[in-house]
């Protein structure tokens, strides 16, 4: 695979999922927007990891996707440093686990705003620059959006079962021209997951064939395929 002279913006690239996602795509020629919502410590850390192991060039910017006017910043950001887009990876994501009568609608309005919302405002500020590039989409959903859940988390598993329909509607009015794909995964060994308790987490070990939580690089190399040419069908 070789990415030299496309861009691509991660976002929620300071760790996790989306942190390995930017470097594989900067290791392969890619140049990167690193993205952020909160820690900026983290997000310098994997910009200045990528300009140094990779030598390639690294943006790092700012932003609630979840909020218009950061969105509509975060874009005049990148076409003014790059002048176009060729990859976009909706990866951001929260989730606030609460009990079902403590969960109020600020929580849950939130969550869709962030997990939901976000992709959509993205794919909609960006579609002039995805279209001209012929570019890619690759969101980054959840099994909990298909056919997994609890109750707890009830607003992140709307979220992503929401992706999943705006990412067909994406598909079609992108085609042909540009392709929509999405990322479900399961359990995945991040920073979201590190106060699990243990007990939970080894019942849900128990339901895997694999016996265990993804790592966050081995989503991110099925990302970096699905934003390849390796896949252009």
């Amino acid at each position: 695979m070789d990415f030299t002279g496309k861009v691509a913006l991660v976002t929620g690239s300071s760790r996790g999922i989306g942190r390995e996602v930017v470097m594989k795509l900067a290791s392969l020629g890619c140049d990167v927007v690193v993205h952020y919502c909160h820690n900026e410590k983290k997000g310098h850390e994997v910009v200045q990891e990528i300009k140094c192991r990779f030598g390639r060039e690294a943006l790092l910017i700012q932003g609630d996707v979840g909020i218009v006017d950061d969105v509509v910043r975060m874009v005049d950001e990148v076409i003014q440093h790059y002048g176009r887009l060729d990859i976009l990876v909706n990866n951001a994501g929260i989730s606030i686990d609460q009990e079902f009568l403590e969960k109020d609608a600020n929580t849950f309005c939130k969550v869709l705003d962030v997990n939901l919302l976000g992709p959509f405002l993205l794919c909609q500020k960006f579609a002039p620059y995805l279209i001209e590039c012929g570019g890619v989409v690759v969101n980054v959903g959840s099994t909990y959006g298909i056919d997994t859940g609890y109750v707890q988390s009830m607003d992140y598993d709307a979220s992503k079962a929401g992706l999943i329909s705006l990412t067909h509607n994406l598909a079609h009015f992108f085609a042909p021209s540009v392709r929509v794909n999405m990322v479900a995964p399961g359990w995945v060994d991040t920073d979201m997951n590190c106060d699990m308790d243990p007990l939970f987490r080894k019942s849900e070990e128990d339901h895997i064939l694999l016996s265990r939580f993804a790592r966050a690089s081995e989503v991110a190399s099925v990302i970096v395929f699905l934003a390849s040419d390796m896949a252009s069908y």
